[in-house]
């Protein structure tokens, strides 16, 4: 309170009327994967959320949703028959718009990964990458022929005056042109792009490197590798594979000896002597054999032995070691026509084409903006009709192993700490991954990480009847179901209408998001999302399971799920929540369980997501008497507080009862000493009715039944 100091009024406000907000709405946090560089429903306007990956969106309407990622993709065949539980189909797409037809706000993060790897989707998406990075690369060259002029001070009269670069300058920029296009899902492999660049017609060593991050510039032999500059041991292993064989060189300096990246590379040759060289190569760190041809081989085994430091990762700017790259023999790729069934020329590789131009009749070794960009689009062109190309962009051969890379992308970006989804700016109650079960154990550790204040819901396989030797049934006593009183699954999956009106096949976890927005919205987050009132399903016309090869045209298998196949999906410890058609009912959500591996109040959806908002609410609202006296006063306030927004649960039949203790009892001095202010609570949530037991008497006719 400020001072007076002649005679007056000072009045100040303290703020003692902390409360808690009652209602939370549902806020999903989806993972999902869809086909790159889609266009809107126009044909035309890009969907800029597919240009992009492990980027958090906050999608408000459908509206938005298919402005940023299109309408969802479900593959047919070319008669029209739907490949119901293909992986490639966008699911999680297909999940968001319809949780937004309920909802109002929902976080999407996109895999980077791409599902529309048919060939000529392939083959359209690298045309139009490659003539971007074909325009950007007449940019590069005729920025870099400008400062070159500029820098020397020439004019168009003067001998020396650049209108042109040479080969080995063109390869650099190349590189930087390509880099958008080349880091792309599809074309981001060695392979891939050691296909497109390398010369494949003379023999090219085996090598591997040490790459950094670009985004400051490339580094230069100049610049300090941030190693001690002291007697500290910094140490790695290298295998190489040359004319005298296999050969192990240790690389192991002091710190003092390696405090450029030009010392660093001066000691690595000085190791490895003439079987082997290391250069910096566009700003990574290279080691090549000396041995050309399929035999030759780099390989970094090891950080050193114990006493040494890491040398590699111990660099400024250090990011990875990349997968070693196999020497190669001579070996041209075959162009074939459109259909793949006549060989019409080889591709010689990227580098060779420029090299080939330093030989031919044409002005040597000296290019142009415009020819840069045609080369890049001639080479380009031919690439993309060899067996390399459209081997290399593929998911994979079948329909488990595309499903198997596209669960290991949406796994990375689950996991990935640098989207920001573990932080404070993110304020989701549920996460979910339609169409992939095999994810549930990284959004169980997310919602773990979360505080445990963020529910799972999981899908169920495509493929499997409810019951029999192959079933759901089996596969929930298996350990591919995940056993969690933070998760739940949902089975079975359904028919519904997507936004261009084709009927699609919807995950069980699409139809559960829905329900839960609709519970939410109708009732309580702590009311169970089944049933006749919360329960339904509108958006489904059948359910049922996928019949067939999945990967490809497939049969819809139509099943009510009966009271008996609900028995056997239910009972514990399956925990199988059925999503079934009662008939003159509609089609219902029949379950409400976790798959909490115990029985306790923690194994019914309601009362774990109960739990998950008391706990987020009072986590927010006590943060307020953080560095507050450690009194009972300041405990007083925190009991006010919890017994408040605990007495409105009671009201809004969240809660039974409930029991506050924060005292001295509970905050001895030790725990005083500590800074600790504890607040035991007791709660008795509210159960939901599953079972209605009606006993009725049979009684004869003069009996007397009371009133």
């Amino acid at each position: 309170m400020p001072s007076l100091i002649s005679p007056g009024v000072s009045v100040t406000i303290i703020d003692e009327s902390f409360y808690i907000p009652g209602r939370a709405t549902t806020l999903p946090l989806i993972f999902i994967a869809t086909a790159d560089h889609k266009l809107q429903s126009d044909g035309i306007t890009p969907a800029i959320g597919t240009y992009e990956y492990g980027v958090v969106r906050e999608v408000t309407s459908i509206r938005q949703s298919v402005e940023l990622y299109g309408v969802p993709i479900f593959l047919e065949s070319a008669s029209g028959e739907p490949h119901h539980g293909d992986a490639r189909n966008e699911y999680g797409l297909d999940a968001l718009n319809k949780f937004l037809e309920i909802g109002n706000r929902a976080y999407v993060v996109r895999a980077n990964v791409n599902l529309a790897d048919q060939y000529d989707d392939i083959k359209a998406l690298w045309s139009t990458s490659v003539n971007d990075s074909a325009d950007y690369l007449n940019q590069l060259v005729g920025e870099y022929i400008e400062e070159y002029n500029v820098t020397n001070a020439l004019i168009p009269a003067d001998s020396g005056y650049k209108s042109t670069v040479t080969g080995t300058e063109l390869k650099v920029l190349v590189t930087e042109a390509f880099s958008d296009t080349l880091a792309m899902y599809s074309f981001s492999s060695r392979d891939f792009q050691d296909g497109f660049i390398q010369d494949h017609t003379m023999d090219h060593p085996g090598y591997q490197e040490v790459c950094f991050d670009t985004s400051r510039g490339f580094l230069q032999t100049t610049d300090i590798t941030g190693l001690e500059n002291d007697t500290t041991l910094y140490g790695a292993d290298v295998e190489i594979v040359s004319g005298v064989g296999t050969v192990v060189y240790n690389l192991y300096f002091q710190g003092s000896t390696v405090q450029t990246f030009g010392a660093l590379l001066t000691q690595i040759n000085a190791v490895i002597g003439t079987e082997g060289v290391a250069e910096m190569v566009a700003g990574k760190l290279r080691i090549t054999s000396s041995l050309d041809g399929v035999t030759s081989a780099v390989e970094v085994l090891s950080d050193g032995p114990s006493g040494y430091l890491a040398l590699f990762a111990n660099l400024n700017l250090f990011t990875l070691i990349d997968n070693p790259v196999a020497g190669k023999g001579v070996n041209p790729l075959i162009v074939y026509n459109d259909a793949y069934d006549t060989a019409i020329g080889t591709y010689d590789g990227l580098d060779a084409l420029i090299d080939q131009w330093v030989s031919g009749s044409l002005v040597a070794d000296e290019f142009t903006p415009a020819e840069a960009e045609g080369l890049a689009i001639a080479a380009a062109s031919d690439y993309d009709n060899t067996r390399e190309f459209k081997n290399y962009t593929s998911l994979g051969a079948n329909d488990a192993a595309r499903r198997a890379e596209i669960v290991e992308r949406l796994q990375a970006v689950i996991n990935d700490p640098n989207t920001g989804i573990r932080g404070e700016a993110y304020e989701y109650n549920i996460v979910n991954t339609p169409g992939y079960p095999e994810c549930a154990d990284e959004m169980i550790r997310l919602s773990q990480s979360m505080f445990e204040e963020v529910f799972v819901i999981v899908d169920t396989p495509f493929d499997k009847p409810p019951t029999g030797p192959n079933s759901i049934a089996v596969w929930a006593t298996t350990p591919s179901r995940a056993t969690s009183y933070h998760a739940a699954y949902y089975y079975a999956h359904g028919i519904s209408s997507n936004i261009d009106g084709t009927d699609i096949m919807t995950s069980a976890a699409s139809t559960a998001l829905r329900v839960y927005a609709y519970n939410d919205l109708v009732g309580e987050m702590w009311y169970a999302p089944a049933g006749t009132q919360r329960g339904t399903c509108p958006h489904l016309t059948s359910v049922g399971y996928v019949s067939g090869m999945l990967g490809g045209p497939t049969t819809w298998v139509e099943d009510y799920i009966d009271n008996g196949m609900r028995d056997s999906l239910y009972e514990w410890p399956k925990n199988i929540n059925p999503i079934s058609y009662i008939t003159g009912r509609g089609i219902l959500v029949m379950g409400q369980k976790t798959t909490s591996p115990v029985t306790s109040a923690l194994d019914r959806v309601n009362v774990s997501r109960l739990v998950k908002f008391i706990k987020r609410e009072l986590r927010k609202a006590l943060f307020a008497y953080l560095f507050e006296p450690n009194d009972q006063y300041t405990r007083d306030d925190v009991k006010a507080v919890t017994d408040s927004f605990l007495t409105s649960l009671i009201e809004r039949r969240g809660l039974y009862d409930f029991a506050t203790i924060c005292d001295e009892s509970n905050n001895t001095p030790d725990r005083i000493d500590r800074n600790e202010l504890w607040i035991d609570v007791a709660i008795k949530p509210v159960k939901a009715v599953e079972f209605i037991y009606v006993p009725i008497r049979v009684v004869a006719t003069g009996a007397d039944i009371g009133n």
